[in-house]
């Protein structure tokens, strides 16, 4: 044996074999790095290792059978003992070795020294809230087919659902981020806009059965990256349900985040095992953003198809569940839905009872369902432990909050929400209007001002700048100006176009807004145009015209209202209509029932009394009208008092002293009188 070890030492076959370990460690060191960077698959790095290995036997055979002489490689078997040169081959060997051995050292050094420099940066993650904020970029679609664009954005959605269930970080929501999709900022430019310290790139590349998602975390501040990685599988939906966990959880660890139990255990969330019904379910969530019906009913028709599929699809069930409801709340507010809705429900809650997307859908089936403040908040409120970083749970509890009067428990949560979404326009709308509600009308500037700034040509904001200018300025131009350039073409924003020439006595042109080519209904009321062509005709004097135009109005709302018995839009459409036809009886009883139908809505009730004012004193009920109109002035919403003076349907009412005394002793009114102004920064628009 020591002569077998002698031989193995004279013909360099240890030093072969050290050399070669050292020189593949640096390799897979080289590797180690270069695969993230060039966003290369796991597989190279195991291809490399593999080959490393092969190689090591057959390097110690190479050198056991051959030697270098002067004239080149040799079997060692041909050469003559007395002229081999081993020994001076061996003193080159180990000067190599020396040599790769100081390279190696050093490399480790600098590697644990940056390992240390990163992971203290990693650990500085930790030391602060703001480290662990976090925005997920749209991911790139790497695919060859540009139509898998919505199966990209589904997996990003889908991402930053499962990072939203981890209490620790700070998620930036989806709306604010899509902004940045193709975008030329630089990394540390958009973390800055968007308030985070770390930033998440990725992209997905769907080729046959195969999907390769890659996904780099990045340091804001030093514009590195803190963690990378690529997954190359099978296309499965269990395949991307667990890259999904695995990425949130190498995010989490990366930030220092710490992962309870109960949100470590929602991250393995199961779905289906269903791709095509996976997919629908994709396409189905990305349709429901739209405003558009006919994208609401091809979500609706998705979503049928994947539980076709696979009826175990309990988070299927809970979206279906959603677009039942949001067709109900915004198109069709029949009893039908509603029971369609709670149908999903309950067949989701049969599969996956503590599911968080059914206590979501749940919460919107207790509050458009039935405005049942208190159980849709029940169901919000487990959602919110299960998922605190939900955008779309943190608003919801807001708008309820509004609709309940609680206006500075909905203001902290749209607070809350920019802090996850703050490059969201409506955020601020949201905020601005509720100002205005309660009377705060420097705070609704301020938060009107920065809204706009993020989307200027925003119909929404743009409505409540004219709100301002009419209610604080009078300037129903400058009003009107914004309609015409931003609002849109129909019912419920036309209605204020109509509303303002009505006011200025430009009827002709009041006429304009209101030649619908079909039947229109807003949230609050009916808005047929025969109703509106009738009430400016009235307002205009022309009352045989008017009487032509009610009248046919009256028949419509009238047929509307027999159809549908528990909708209450059509009695407080026909309380106007009743009361412009002078039908003072039939405009008292249906007043009174359009009164009756009121929600418990502190958002709503006072445009609702708006609404019966006008029929009120339309139909000489002026005490009534009145006292409609002391309510609204003294609560959130409705009109305010510069509106009320203005509004044509109250033309009648001007003369009378309580009339006046209401407009002089109400909020704006009441400080207007006694000097108290709002600086505008929309003086001289118009």
């Amino acid at each position: 044996m020591s002569s077998f070890f002698r031989e193995l030492k004279r013909r360099n076959v240890i030093r072969v074999a050290i050399a070669y370990i050292i020189v593949a460690w640096m390799l897979l060191q080289v590797v180690d790095v270069v695969v993230p960077i060039l966003a290369l698959p796991d597989s190279v790095g195991k291809l490399v290792l593999l080959l490393m290995g092969i190689g090591f036997p057959l390097a110690l055979i190479f050198a056991w059978a051959f030697e270098l002489t002067p004239e080149g490689l040799k079997r060692e078997k041909d050469v003559v003992r007395d002229e081999s040169i081993t020994t001076r081959t061996g003193r080159k060997l180990d000067r190599t070795i020396i040599v790769v051995l100081v390279v190696a050292l050093g490399l480790s050094l600098y590697a644990n020294f940056s390992g240390r420099e990163e992971t203290d940066k990693t650990e500085s993650i930790g030391n602060e809230d703001a480290d662990r904020s976090i925005a997920v970029l749209p991911f790139t679609n790497r695919s060859a087919d540009k139509a898998d664009a919505f199966f990209v954005d589904g997996i990003h959605d889908e991402l930053l659902t499962q990072l939203a269930k981890i209490g620790s970080l700070k998620v930036i929501s989806r709306t604010s981020v899509m902004e940045y999709r193709d975008t030329t900022k630089k990394i540390p430019e958009i973390a800055e806009e968007l308030g985070v310290a770390n930033i998440l790139e990725g992209g997905v590349q769907r080729a046959g059965d195969r999907v390769r998602i890659f996904a780099q975390l990045i340091n804001a501040a030093t514009d590195e990256h803190a963690w990378a990685e690529t997954y190359d599988r099978e296309l499965t939906v269990n395949n991307l349900l667990e890259i999904q966990s695995e990425i949130a959880r190498s995010i989490a660890t990366a930030l220092h985040a710490t992962l309870s139990p109960e949100e470590d255990g929602q991250l393995d969330r199961r779905m289906t095992d269903d791709l095509p019904a996976y997919e629908a379910y994709l396409r189905a969530q990305s349709l429901r953003r739209t405003e558009h019906p006919e994208a609401r009913q091809t979500a609706i028709d998705e979503l049928l198809f994947a539980l076709e599929r696979d009826p175990e699809f309990a988070a299927g069930w809970a979206e279906l569940a959603y677009a039942y409801l949001q067709n109900y709340w915004f198109i069709d507010p029949t009893e039908s839905l509603r029971n369609l809705a709670r149908e999903a429900i309950d067949k989701g809650r049969a599969i996956e009872p503590d599911l968080v997307d059914l206590d979501v859908s749940e919460g919107y089936y207790h509050y458009w369902g039935f405005r049942d403040y208190d159980k849709a908040l029940q169901a919000l409120e487990r959602a919110a432990k299960v998922a605190p970083g939900d955008v779309e749970v943190i608003s919801l509890i807001g708008y309820i909050n509004r609709r309940q009067g609680k206006f500075e428990e909905m203001l902290s949560a749209m607070k809350r929400r920019l802090e996850l979404d703050p490059r969201q326009a409506d955020t601020y709308f949201l905020m601005a209007e509720t100002h205005q509600l309660i009377d705060r009308w420097p705070e609704m500037v301020e938060a009107l001002q920065t809204g706009l700034l993020l989307e200027p040509t925003s119909t929404y904001g743009n409505n409540l700048k004219s709100i301002f200018l009419i209610e604080r300025e009078r300037n129903l131009g400058a009003a009107l100006d914004l309609f015409n350039r931003y609002g849109v073409y129909d019912a419920l924003y036309s209605n204020f176009g109509w509303w303002i020439e009505n006011v200025r006595g430009n009827y002709d042109a009041a006429l304009g807004y209101v030649d619908f080519d079909q039947f229109t209904e807003t949230k609050f009321s009916i808005l047929p145009p025969e109703r509106q062509r009738g009430l400016t005709y009235l307002y205009s004097g022309d009352m045989e015209a008017a009487e032509r135009e009610l009248h046919a109005a009256r028949e419509m709302l009238e047929q509307r209202r027999d159809e549908n018995p528990d909708n209450p839009r059509p009695y407080r459409s026909l309380c106007v209509v009743y009361g412009g036809l002078g039908m003072e009886a039939e405009a008292e009883a249906t007043c009174n029932k359009a009164v009756e139908t009121f929600s418990n809505d502190a958002y709503e009730v006072g445009f609702l009394r708006v609404e019966v004012a006008k029929g009120l004193a339309l139909g000489g009920l002026t005490d009534q009208a009145l006292d409609m109109i002391e309510l609204y002035l003294t609560e959130p919403s409705g009109y305010g008092p510069t509106r009320t003076e203005l509004e044509p349907a109250f033309r009648g009412l001007h003369d009378h002293p309580r009339f006046q005394q209401l407009i002089k002793e109400s909020g704006s009114g009441k400080r207007e009188a006694e000097g108290q102004t709002v600086p505008s920064p929309f003086q001289g628009e118009g």
